[in-house]
């Protein structure tokens, strides 16, 4: 008897928590504006949930998904920022958005070229292409990352086939260990 409820002491406190749906964020940032979504995977979007911007662990704004569960943050500055999204009852989630991704300097400064001389006034212009050039690279690297974060998120035939073998393995095992106590 004592065995038989260290057993199931084990097998409670070994177990995780089941997740019906997992609440997810994805955010991109574009210049001054933060975009992006709450969502469920396999379950849709996350409409009405409560998305706070926070800065250095403190709330500067808040907002709610809208009907598509997309938000937006305007205005900012060059920072990190993390995005703290709740749907309720219990789904809470995060994501990170860098400076570099904001368009801002990044830690440590690019090193100068200087092996040619640069025509006077041609830096600023260079600035200004190498700036444009992130933005549209930026901006065609959105939906590949979305689509990445899914696919990384998605519930396979295989994976759902594989849990439902594994459970019958273990009753498989525990009747042989069954069977093999009632012969003795």
């Amino acid at each position: 008897m004592m065995k038989r409820c260290i057993a199931i002491l084990a097998l409670v406190l070994s177990a995780s928590p089941a997740w019906a749906h997992k609440f997810k964020i994805f955010a991109t940032a574009e210049g001054p504006v933060i975009q992006g979504e709450a969502y469920f995977v396999g379950a849709g979007k996350a409409r009405g949930a409560a998305v706070d911007l926070l800065k250095d662990g403190q709330v500067i704004a808040s907002t709610k998904a809208n009907d598509n569960g997309s938000f937006t943050f305007q205005s900012l500055t060059p920072a990190q920022y993390t995005i703290h999204a709740n749907a309720s009852q219990g789904h809470v989630a995060e994501y990170t958005i860098t400076a570099e991704e904001m368009g801002g300097t990044s830690t440590s400064p690019p090193a100068e070229d200087t092996s040619k001389p640069t025509p006077r006034g041609s830096g600023h212009l260079a600035s200004v292409v190498d700036q444009a050039v992130d933005r549209a690279v930026a901006r065609q690297l959105v939906p590949l990352r979305k689509q990445i974060e899914q696919l990384q998120e998605k519930r396979y035939y295989q994976d759902i086939l594989g849990a439902i073998g594994y459970i019958f393995g273990l009753a498989g095992f525990a009747a042989f260990y069954l069977s093999r106590k009632k012969n003795k």
